[in-house]
């Protein structure tokens, strides 16, 4: 993979089904015009963490592992990743976004028209592995996409409100990150022939564990590096979505208004930010989730995916940045 951000060394355990997905995934968007298959495979090709084809995988080493369900398992996997990039394609049309995994963002490199063409395509072959795949997979993969749109409808309601509560913007990213890395995990268990139990126990896991994952990336708005997230710092807020440390600046009575919009001062943000606690506040929160992820993680079968899915969880704290004001 040519990316910013590959996937942390943590997922060694996965890296042969993650590498053959990646031919899978170019396989699955090639159609018979051309040009569809490079708006298709534009951020297919600028690569990624793949979280959720790893936690797919990971989710099926937790089943019988039976050699004839491996071809379902990769669908899944393909099904999982393609509805996750038609939302980035999405996403980067309702944020205006003009780079995305330091590649020109495809509404940037083309027109908005083909980005929702495009991700529209992308929903379409995912919901055609998901219906090969059969069995409840179609259902769930649908239930999720739905809680995708509820999550970024809501988001957008809120937008520019500095009234928001820190439980409505947990509520929005369980539904936009955590919904999806949990529906990658169940599934896979499912496909992979795990227990009822063991699938429920993970999807636990990866919901907390998304949750905490967001949390990192809130932070990284502020205080991230350009050149290893490959997107701008501060997007967030200049589109008016106020994440937890903001919320929790807001609750300590810290005036921020003249920081805000369209020309918001990041700088003064951080300080503000930084002066009322709210990076080590919105941190200590992640760390909570994330120690919840860790209890699910405990409680599962003591195969060596269990070993993966506990490091993730110290992988998703240690990319929480630091200010070095704090």
């Amino acid at each position: 993979m040519t990316t910013a951000e590959r996937p942390p060394d943590i997922l060694e355990s996965v890296e042969p089904q993650l590498l053959a997905t990646e031919g899978f995934l170019l396989e699955v968007v090639t159609s018979d015009f051309p040009f569809v298959s490079v708006l298709a495979q534009h951020l297919i090709k600028a690569g990624g963490k793949r979280l959720r084809v790893a936690m797919t995988f990971l989710g099926a080493g937790l089943g019988d592992r039976d050699p004839a369900r491996e071809r379902d398992i990769r669908k899944l996997a393909a099904a999982i990743e393609l509805t996750h990039l038609a939302t980035l394609h999405h996403d980067d049309i309702i944020d205006e976004a003009s780079t995305r995994r330091s590649v020109p963002s495809v509404n940037a490199n083309w027109t908005n028209t083909l980005a929702v063409l495009s991700g529209d395509y992308l929903f379409a072959k995912s919901s055609e592995l998901a219906a090969e795949v059969g069995g409840e997979v179609p259902r769930v993969l649908a239930a999720t996409i739905a809680a995708l749109c509820e999550g970024q409808i809501k988001e957008i309601e809120a937008a520019f409100k500095t009234d928001r509560s820190v439980d409505e913007y947990l509520a929005v990213i369980e539904r936009k990150t955590a919904r999806l890395l949990a529906s990658s995990a169940y599934l896979g268990a499912k496909v992979g022939g795990a227990p009822d139990e063991v699938a429920r126990t993970l999807e636990r896991y990866a919901i907390d564990f998304g949750i905490a994952f967001q949390l990192a990336d809130d932070q990284l708005d502020f205080l991230g590096d350009e050149r290893k997230t490959g997107k701008p710092v501060g997007t967030d807020i200049k589109e008016g979505v106020y994440t937890l440390p903001l919320l929790h600046a807001i609750g300590e009575g810290a005036e921020v208004s003249s920081l805000l919009g369209e020309k918001a001062d990041l700088p003064g943000l951080v300080e503000t930010l930084n002066a009322t606690g709210s990076f080590d506040y919105a941190r200590s929160v992640a760390e909570r989730y994330a120690s919840r992820a860790r209890d699910a993680a405990t409680a599962l079968p003591e195969v060596p995916e269990r070993e993966t899915l506990l490091h993730l969880v110290g992988y998703v704290i240690d990319r929480m940045p630091v200010s070095s004001a704090a």
